[in-house]
């Protein structure tokens, strides 16, 4: 007689246990597919707006000059993108 309510509990606790591992294995899958959503969407829109470009002709004796302005032109672009 003692051994039904113990085979009870035990069927509770497997059934509970197994709605849990699968809504966590779900949950996973949509954060993937939102995350795989969000990269293929920020592809299309920086693919859709490559047509602004910017030349930027500057001669210096300073390598160093060139650098930071090369540099500040990438953010320029990245900002306008």
């Amino acid at each position: 007689m003692q051994e039904q309510p113990l085979l009870d509990m035990f069927g509770v606790m497997s059934v509970c246990n197994r709605a849990q591992f699968e809504h966590v294995r779900r949950s996973k899958r949509s954060v993937c597919k939102a995350r795989a959503q969000a990269k293929v969407s920020m592809e299309q829109l920086h693919a859709a707006q490559i047509s602004k470009r910017f030349t930027v002709l500057l001669v210096t004796v300073l390598g160093v000059f060139e650098f930071h302005v090369m540099f500040l032109i990438v953010l320029i672009q990245a900002y306008f993108l």
